[in-house]
Order: C-alpha cells, then sequence, then structure tokens
C-alpha cells in the first residue's frame, strides 16, 4: 500500500506538494492565534491579550483623571478661601478707613470726644477692630492647617 501511495505521489507530484501545503497552511491557520504588534508595548500580541493592554492603559488613564480632577478640586478650593480671606481683608480696611475718616471729621469739626465716657468708646471702637482681625486671622489659619491636613492623609 506504501508503494502504490509513492507511486501515485511520483506521478502527482504537482497535487501532493499542493496537499501537504494545504495542510501545513490549515495546521498554522487554525492553530496558531493572529497576533499583531502592540501599540502600548511594541510587543507581538493575540485579541485577548490586546485587550487586557487596553484595559491596563484606559485604566491608567482613568486614575491619571481622577487624580487631575482631585487636584482642581484642590485648587478651586485654595482660590475660594483666598478670595474669602480677600472679601474679608478689604471689609476690614474699609472699616479702618472709615473709622480714620470719621475721626478727623470729628478733629475737624472739634466734637473729638475729650470725656472719658468718649474716649473709653473710641478705644473700644479700636479694640473690636481689632478682635475682628484676630478673628479673620484664626478663620484663615484653620483654613491653612486644614488643608495642610487633607493634604498629609493623602
Amino acid at each position: 500500500m506504501l508503494q502504490s501511495a509513492w507511486s501515485w505521489i511520483e506521478k502527482n507530484r504537482g497535487i501532493a506538494v499542493a496537499m501537504v501545503l494545504c495542510v501545513c497552511l490549515t495546521v498554522w491557520v487554525v492553530g496558531c492565534a493572529p497576533s499583531i504588534q502592540s501599540p502600548f508595548s511594541g510587543q507581538p500580541v493575540t485579541r485577548s491579550e490586546l485587550d487586557n493592554e487596553i484595559i491596563s492603559v484606559q485604566s491608567e488613564f482613568q486614575k491619571r483623571s481622577d487624580a487631575l480632577a482631585a487636584d482642581i478640586a484642590a485648587a478651586n478650593s485654595k482660590i475660594e478661601s483666598a478670595y474669602a480671606e480677600m472679601e474679608r481683608v478689604e471689609a476690614v480696611r474699609a472699616a479702618l478707613i472709615t473709622m480714620g475718616t470719621q475721626t478727623l471729621q470729628a478733629v475737624e469739626a472739634g466734637t473729638l470726644p475729650t470725656n472719658a465716657a468718649g474716649a473709653a468708646g473710641y478705644m473700644l471702637g479700636m479694640l473690636g477692630l481689632l478682635g475682628i482681625g484676630a478673628g479673620v486671622d484664626n478663620v484663615r489659619k484653620r483654613t491653612v492647617i486644614s488643608v495642610l491636613k487633607s493634604k498629609s492623609k493623602k
């Protein structure tokens, strides 16, 4: 039987070679998964490996995006605190200017309090302004401390 197969192969070499090539090609196509060069690692990858790489890259981008969003939120919080502090400082400045203007007008008009009660009222007003300044300072310091604590927890 082997002799008759060999005889047939000798008579039909072209068909025999084509059949061997078809068998080899079929084994290669069926047995080997298609692969391409990964755009991320540069290594040859199959579809499932490419899917895993894509998931990994997307996850990394999401982490970066989340970190960037957290940085933006922290910056916005700092901006809001800075504007709030600026408004408080401007309010204290306006109160001081108003008090100074009123005092100068009182001196000019000659109505500056000369008695003890008037002087005490004036001093209490100045102490009140100092208290407002200390309050503004405390709020600002608490904001700075809370920002530093939140950074250290991360």
